[in-house]
Order: structure tokens, then C-alpha cells, then sequence
């Protein structure tokens, strides 16, 4: 999918109306759409952080939207996630009751999340994403005091590193960007058990 032109869809919004998917997005410089289900633990915690990214750096400074389906038919469940998570007046919400759209296979959404890239000419740029903010300790491995400057640097030099790297073995990275005082990785998603999880 990634370099194509991303399928135009018809999806229902929460009131249940038709809703085209290329017209709501029409004024987007960038669009992630993003595909959830109110089940899914892992939707649970990468749309709120979503949510929380893209309000505190995407929205004004890329002039990015949101354009989020949910992968259920029960408008109740849909809403509840929705209520939940703040996602009303903020992401374009929509699901699809009637299964009429095939967005499962037109966009490859075997599973939840998955977080897809498009750009102004609605080409698909990345696919199955998870932005990252980088979160800079106050000290150095030796316990002394290290300048914010000092660690943005540091960090940059770390990302364009890892950009180059291409392994089996290792996620990866796409891009990052910095936002006033906070840098964020784009990079790949990989749904997966947590450490604690596989202890516990």
C-alpha cells in the first residue's frame, strides 16, 4: 500500500449519514487514519496517546487530521469508546455497519490498531505506525546534570542512526520531528505482550 494512492471509502459517521472519506479529509496537509476496535487492549492505549500527540503538536503545526473507524458494527460500543477517549469534536469518527466499504481489505486491517499515513494528495506515505515522544532524564548515566539542548542533540543523533538501519530484528524507524521542546519518533507498530505482562 505504501506509495499508492489510498482507496476513497464510504463509511457512517456517529449519526449514521454516509460520509466519504476523501471529503472529509479534503483540507488536510497530512491525514492518519487510523482503524480501532473498543475491544482491543492495545487500542486503548495508542488512541489516547494519539489523541494526546496530536493535539499537543500535529493539529497546528502540520495542520494534520484524524480520520478514525472503528472495526465494530455495534454502534454502542462504537460510542462508548468514543466518550471514553475524548475522541468526539477532535478526530473524524466513523464505522461501518453494513461492511459495504471493504476497508478490511482495501487497507490490509487484519488486526487493531493500525495507524496509516497519507499526505495532501491522500498517497500513502506509512502504514502501521505508532508515534513515540521522547521523554529526556534529568542526568546522564553518571548522575550529572545534562543541558536540555545536550540531550536533544544527543537524541537526534540516535534517530538519524537508527534511520539507517534495516534488520528483521530491529522496528523501524521512519522519521521524527521536533515540536517546541518535545521530539517524536514515527516509527513501526508492533503489537506485543509488555515485559511486565510476560512476567506477571
Amino acid at each position: 500500500l505504501i506509495g499508492k494512492t489510498a482507496p476513497d471509502i464510504t463509511v457512517y459517521d456517529m449519526n449514521n449519514y454516509p460520509m466519504n472519506f476523501y471529503k472529509a479529509i479534503d483540507s488536510n496537509d497530512y491525514t492518519i487514519l487510523v482503524f480501532w476496535n473498543s475491544e482491543c487492549s492495545h487500542c486503548k492505549k495508542e488512541i489516547p496517546e494519539l489523541l494526546e500527540t496530536w493535539k499537543d503538536s500535529l493539529k497546528q503545526q502540520y495542520n494534520v487530521g484524524v480520520f478514525s473507524i472503528s472495526t465494530e458494527v455495534e454502534k454502542e460500543h462504537v460510542d462508548s469508546f468514543i466518550v471514553e477517549h475524548h475522541l468526539n469534536g477532535n478526530f473524524i469518527n466513523a464505522y461501518d455497519p453494513t461492511g459495504r466499504s471493504n476497508f478490511r481489505k482495501l487497507y490490509d486491517v487484519t488486526s487493531t490498531p493500525v495507524v496509516i499515513i497519507l499526505d495532501k494528495n491522500k498517497k500513502i506515505i506509512a502504514k502501521k505506525v505508532a508515534i513515540k515522544e521522547f521523554i529526556y532524564p534529568e542526568s546522564d548515566e553518571e548522575g550529572n546534570q545534562v543541558s536540555f539542548f545536550e540531550q536533544l542533540q544527543r537524541y537526534k543523533r540516535e534517530i538519524e542512526l537508527h534511520l539507517t538501519l534495516s534488520h528483521e530484528n530491529i522496528i523501524k524507524a521512519y522519521d521524527y520531528y521536533q515540536s517546541n521542546s518535545k521530539l517524536y519518533l514515527v516509527m513501526e507498530y508492533v503489537s506485543a505482550k509488555t515485559l511486565q505482562h510476560i512476567l506477571d
